[in-house]
């Protein structure tokens, strides 16, 4: 019973610490809002870094933490892009010029093309190269509602 005038007391000091925590937390949720809008805004206004250049090993935060608040993966930090293969470019270069003279050949023709060439190359390669340039055969497609337009 000594200690029933601190029950009282506490109280007082309890709400002054449970005003202090809900101030915490709306600090911590503005930063966020402040973060969130930072990120839109550099993507927006094209001011976007590599993700490299924007995470320092030499600041506060851990790497990982910094990775985190970036909303960066490791893999996108870690990755190292492969240089083109000159026969590739080689080989774009000629399926570009026979879709242009003939757009409706697909990835077989292309590849019959490119053999015709003495060009030894699989489809798959074809397939991904012309995918990387974007170049889809035109052909008819299927009318299937009956619409004519």
């Amino acid at each position: 019973m000594s200690n029933a005038s601190n029950v009282f007391e506490n109280t007082a000091e309890a709400k002054a610490d449970q005003r202090q925590i809900d101030n915490l937390h709306r600090k911590i949720g503005e930063l966020k809002m402040e973060l969130d809008f930072a990120k839109r805004a550099s993507v927006a206004l094209g001011i976007e870094m590599p993700a490299k250049k924007k995470i320092s090993p030499k600041s506060g935060f851990s790497l990982n933490r910094q990775m985190n608040i970036l909303g960066i993966s490791k893999g996108n930090y870690y990755y190292k892009a492969v240089p083109d293969i000159v026969e590739d470019l080689k080989i774009c270069g000629l399926i570009d010029k026979e879709h242009l003279e003939h757009p409706t050949k697909g990835v077989m023709q292309m590849r019959e093309y490119l053999l015709t060439l003495n060009i030894i190359s699989c489809p798959k390669r074809v397939r991904r190269l012309m995918r990387k340039m974007v170049i889809k055969a035109f052909y008819p497609k299927p009318n299937r509602y009956g619409l004519r337009i």
